[in-house]
């Protein structure tokens, strides 16, 4: 693995014909990325903009661009739709300007449907045909092989997510919208294809990943290679086991906590890519399961939505 150092970050804002580049500036980024039915989303601080430039970054809908990394280890980690801006002062001196982002929130927000299917469609035709229809490309779609058919002939009419996500339960399936607009549909066992990174404390592991009921959760330096439904893999002898408590009184422990996989390879539910250009976070936090033992609820439930930006 490249040796990470010599930190490196890109910001850009399109904002009609316009390309802003803001990459010299100080900024702060907190990207979030889940595998269950929600877009990736990004919450950026940009300091000292001048008058000018700030009103330039008011548009909702506008593109924003996050690339992070290492020299050898340097790629986009965010491209998505600008949902809101407000504008503040940290202190005497210092103002910023705050960006809400999310993939495909037009899609996700508004894109409706109103169109039929005869009988006979599966699964992944069904998906194709809604990708089609609120004009997005599909990327991985999976789905069991001789999976059930359509009886009769079926009116998908109302908000495009829910009927994704209607049909991305009937094959035991999660969906997310990709950085390049791709519609993805993982079944609950499965993965994307492609690389699979190794962290251990010699590729930029930060403290000891720590089993809990939700699966692994762990720290690194940041690795823009990190992304929702991939395969990492983990050394298990570093990994914190869960411990159970006498007090507990919920369900049984030992059917809730994911177990650790014999080879140390684990999917990734859960990614959070954090940084400072001018300060010391640059790091990723991350989640991720034994791809057997899944429960898409209870990390529902556990994980903080909310931005981390103060």
């Amino acid at each position: 693995m490249t040796a990470q150092y010599k930190r490196k970050a890109s910001l850009t804002v399109i904002s009609g014909n316009q390309l802003i580049d803001l990459t010299d500036m100080h900024f702060t980024f907190d990207i979030r990325a889940w595998t269950m039915n929600t877009p990736k989303t990004a919450y950026i601080r940009i300091y000292n903009l001048s008058k000018t430039t700030s009103r330039l970054i008011t548009k909702e809908g506008d593109q924003i661009m996050v690339s992070a990394g290492y020299e050898g280890n340097f790629n986009q980690i965010f491209k998505g739709e600008i949902v809101q801006v407000r504008n503040g002062r940290e202190n005497s001196t210092d103002t910023y300007l705050d960006v809400t982002a999310a993939v495909s929130d037009k899609l996700y927000n508004y894109a409706m449907l109103n169109f039929s299917m005869a009988a006979g469609s599966d699964a992944i035709g069904r998906l194709g045909q809604i990708s089609k229809n609120v004009g997005i490309n599909t990327g991985t779609i999976q789905a069991p092989q001789n999976g059930a058919t359509l009886p009769r002939g079926v009116v998908f009419f109302g908000m495009a997510r829910d009927h994704i996500t209607a049909q991305a339960s009937t094959i035991g399936a999660q969906w997310c919208i990709t950085d390049d607009g791709e519609l993805d549909v993982v079944v609950t066992g499965g993965y994307k294809q492609g690389d699979i990174p190794v962290i251990t404390s010699d590729t930029g592991l930060i403290g000891f990943p720590e089993q809990t009921e939700i699966g692994i959760s762990g720290k690194c330096l940041l690795n823009p290679n990190l992304q929702q439904n991939m395969l990492v893999k983990l050394d298990n002898s570093q990994i914190r086991q869960y411990g159970y408590s006498n007090a507990y009184t919920g369900p049984d422990q030992t059917q809730s906590t994911p177990p650790l996989t014999a080879d140390g390879t684990y999917k990734l539910l859960f990614v959070n890519h954090v940084g400072d250009t001018r300060g010391q976070d640059w790091y990723s936090e991350f989640v991720c399961y034994s791809r057997f033992a899944y429960d898409p609820g209870a990390l529902a439930q556990q994980l903080n939505y909310g931005p981390s930006i103060n």
